[in-house]
């Protein structure tokens, strides 16, 4: 009997558990915002639609999932966040297509502040995250899911960033 009960306990736990894992997944495709906010040039330029998303492990995801993807940054922009704007020049994001992208990630973990971005212009310099743009949830599922498989811990990407923060 007791060898029972404790069998049950323990399949409602994982039962538990397991929801509560695909339910933070889930939630994250729920509450991402886009909106204009970076400009890649001077302050007073056009502003980029920028996707900010719920990191799921934290707010350097996505220049995680960017840097194991393709290796190390082409350029460094210094915003009013914690972490720079990483900028990578043409990248193909998505096998079915051969178009090629800059991509711009950052994030910001300060206080109840805690989120993920990026920002992607086409090789036309066309806005990725635009209301009309035929890529956006393409792009949107990219950085949401694809930051749910990137190396949490990942020693390249840390020596890397590190020489970032002893300018």
């Amino acid at each position: 009997m007791n060898k029972l009960l404790l069998f049950l306990i323990g399949i409602l736990l994982l039962i538990f558990i397991v929801s509560c894992a695909s339910h933070k997944k889930n939630n994250r495709y729920k509450t991402y915002e886009i909106f204009p906010s970076l400009s890649l040039n001077d302050p007073d330029s056009t502003k980029i639609d920028e996707l900010k998303f719920k990191p799921f492990f934290n707010s350097m995801d996505s220049q995680k999932l960017i840097f194991q993807k393709f290796g190390k940054w082409d350029n460094v922009k210094y915003i009013n966040r914690k972490h720079p704007l990483l900028i990578w020049s043409d990248l193909k994001l998505f096998s079915w297509s051969d178009e090629v992208y800059i991509v711009g990630v950052s994030g910001e973990d300060s206080g109840l502040i805690n989120y993920c971005s990026a920002l992607v212009l086409n090789s036309k310099g066309e806005n990725c995250l635009s209301k009309n743009s035929k890529t956006k949830d393409s792009i949107v599922k990219y950085f949401i899911q694809g930051t749910e498989n990137i190396i949490r811990s990942d020693k390249e990407f840390k020596k890397e960033i590190k020489t970032l923060y002893q300018k």
